[in-house]
């Protein structure tokens, strides 16, 4: 009898110093998380050996041509947002410009001969996404989107006014220039914030092609130059840098923050999550699925994306009560990969969304513009995109959705549209792109 309890005093003495010295542990996991989750939360690591962040410069493209200091903020009720996945919008020419008032000759001139330069010399030589390094520097400078979606708004308001003005290349070429400063912002040397960096490209998109879409129908010029801008748009659009690349960043964003160049000050936290098998384990294989499938078709990109929303939201839920917390009491290094998983994964979906609709739209312009310059050469639209394609000597770009051409009627109220993402023509999800209705 004395021996049995012997045993189970053992048992319980065992126990308890195992208790203590995993809550010990646990203790001092929490004790040095607070720098890596505040990398992971999107500030910089609190570590006296990390400079404070700045901000980068904006590009050349946009010098001098930013919104007037005295400008309050441009309302996006002065933005036109026809394709929208939120609603879309049209806002009358009148409207747009109302609150402008008039044009320094100084300003007017950098927009008439500063801002086309500057847009064909860059678009000879159009910058490349730099490298994604092994390791992201969490508190390297990063673009400053609101001055960037600022100047967005800005140019296109002053598009809209030089198209009042009858000055339509102009205003095509500021236009095409807001597409400009969409691959400088993907294409800029800020891995750390790429699928920020790719958000942002993508409002700013949206904003110069609805400016190309909403004016093509009355854009009067010679169909050769109408050519020449549609090629402009075909490099751009077939230059644009993968989504993928933005997913690749963000599996690579955890491991980052807690790297010794990152943190100096090593701490058990940074050692668990610098771990290469739990780094495959959860995240490899989270992200991994997620880079293929910007490679894949919208239907299975979007399968994925579903499947992987559905994880995330899983992920959210780590801080509910329940029996797992027995589990992640003796892998506490997995509970906290996990948990910073939850904080930093965005939704799926909605990215993936917002991408394909952006490429989309951005497929559509070129088509518009092509369409447009048919019409002032022979005085009609063309029966077929097949036959656009043979008088422009080139192929135009197909349907995101659907992998085919997009849908074409020389009249009625659908001339060029597409099925949308459930791929079937004439239901609730079409987007008509011309002609553009309220």
């Amino acid at each position: 009898m004395k021996t049995v309890k012997k045993m189970l005093l053992a048992i319980v003495g065992l126990v308890a110093i195992v208790f203590v010295v995993q809550t010990a542990r646990i203790v001092s996991l929490f004790r040095s998380a607070s720098s890596g989750m505040s990398g992971v939360t999107g500030s910089a690591p609190a570590s006296p050996a990390a400079p404070a962040p700045s901000r980068l410069p904006l590009p050349d493209l946009v010098l001098g041509l930013t919104r007037p200091a005295e400008w309050h903020d441009i309302s996006s009720s002065k933005i036109s947002s026809p394709f929208s996945l939120t609603g879309g919008k049209l806002v009358p020419l009148d409207e747009a410009i109302s609150d402008m008032e008039e044009i320094k000759p100084e300003i007017r001139q950098r927009f008439e001969k500063e801002l086309p330069a500057r847009l064909m010399s860059r678009i000879k030589d159009l910058p490349e996404p730099p490298e994604i390094p092994e390791i992201l520097i969490i508190s390297a400078p990063t673009p400053d989107f609101r001055a960037i979606r600022e100047t967005a708004r800005y140019w296109y308001l002053m598009s809209r006014w030089f198209f009042s003005q009858g000055q339509h290349e102009i205003a095509l070429a500021i236009d095409t220039a807001i597409l400009l400063l969409a691959h400088e912002v993907e294409t800029c040397d800020a891995a750390g914030a790429s699928l920020i960096s790719r958000m942002i490209a993508i409002a700013v998109r949206n904003i110069g092609t609805a400016a190309i879409m909403e004016m093509s129908d009355k854009l009067n010029l010679p169909a050769a130059r109408l050519k020449s801008w549609t090629a402009v748009l075909m490099r751009l659009h077939d230059n644009m840098p993968g989504m993928e690349r933005a997913w690749m960043c963000e599996k690579k964003l955890i491991p980052s923050v807690f790297h010794a160049s990152n943190i100096p000050n090593r701490n058990r936290l940074a050692e668990a999550m610098c771990d290469p098998n739990r780094q495959k384990k959860y995240i490899d294989t989270f992200y991994n699925p997620l880079i293929e499938a910007c490679k894949k078709p919208y239907p299975e990109a979007m399968e994925v994306a579903r499947t992987h929303q559905k994880k995330a939201e899983e992920l959210q839920r780590i801080l509910d009560p329940g029996l797992h917390y027995l589990v992640y009491f003796f892998m506490p290094e997995d509970f906290f990969m996990q948990f910073m998983m939850s904080m930093a994964i965005p939704s799926f979906r909605k990215a993936f969304d917002q991408d394909f609709n952006s490429r989309q739209v951005f497929r559509a312009a070129i088509i518009v513009l092509a369409l447009r310059a048919y019409q002032i050469e022979h005085k009609s639209l063309p029966d077929s995109l097949e036959e656009l394609e043979k008088w422009l000597g080139k192929s135009l770009p197909a349907d995101v959705y659907t992998d085919k051409p997009m849908l074409y009627n020389n009249s009625g109220e659908k001339i060029l549209y597409s099925a949308g993402p459930d791929g079937k023509p004439d239901t609730s999800d079409d987007t008509v792109f011309m002609p553009i209705t309220p």
